[in-house]
């Protein structure tokens, strides 16, 4: 029995009696390496960039989960876990460490099954760069304010129960104080 898998990019041209789900996807995958040629000249180093770009979103979280951890074990962690900046820090955080692999939809815009799509795949692919750049910088904006426990002045922590709202005391892009601490009080655990 033939199994299809439906993809959008694909270019099915195996026939009804050799075709299984395995040569399908080889056949469409090297149909869009085919179709892509000079383009996997600017494609590739687009990848690699965003891959590291996701590894430092995931670098960021996890030291900002340490911060995060840190700090909770100085306040109430019920009205931690009641504050809405809380969830909007934690999704923001998973958001920014998936979003750079968005790029891995260019290559679809480069089957030619779709000529509508075919047709205008550079301005596609611009446009999916340009929404992954923009997004990242707004999600790094949302995640530096809705830290849900942001320490004042005065080495106090408080529960920020609204992003933004107080406004945090550390820079956007700042020394990096927040993160690595050069205070007894601000530092990670054992720094």
């Amino acid at each position: 029995m033939c199994r299809r898998y439906a993809l959008s990019f694909a270019a099915t041209s195996c026939t009804l009696a050799g075709c299984s789900g395995r040569n399908q996807r080889k056949q469409t995958m090297t149909g869009i390496v085919k179709t892509m040629r000079a383009n996997l000249i600017w494609f590739i180093p687009l990848v690699l960039v965003a891959i590291v770009i996701a590894f430092d979103n995931l670098l960021s979280s996890y030291l900002n989960l340490a911060l995060f951890m840190h700090r909770l074990s100085w306040s109430n962690s019920l009205r931690v876990a009641l504050s809405p900046a809380t969830y909007i820090y934690f999704l923001a955080s998973a958001l920014a460490i998936l979003l750079p692999f968005l790029v891995a939809v260019i290559p679809t815009f480069f089957g030619k099954d779709d000529e509508g799509i075919y047709s205008r795949r550079y301005p596609f692919s611009v446009a999916i760069v340009l929404a992954v750049v923009i997004g990242g910088f707004l999600l790094e904006v949302l995640i530096w304010g809705s830290l849900p426990l942001d320490m004042g002045e005065d080495s106090n922590i408080y529960v920020r129960y609204i992003p933004f709202i107080p406004l945090p005391e550390t820079p956007l892009f700042g020394s990096g104080q927040a993160l690595t601490g050069s205070s007894v009080h601000g530092g990670l655990p054992g720094h």
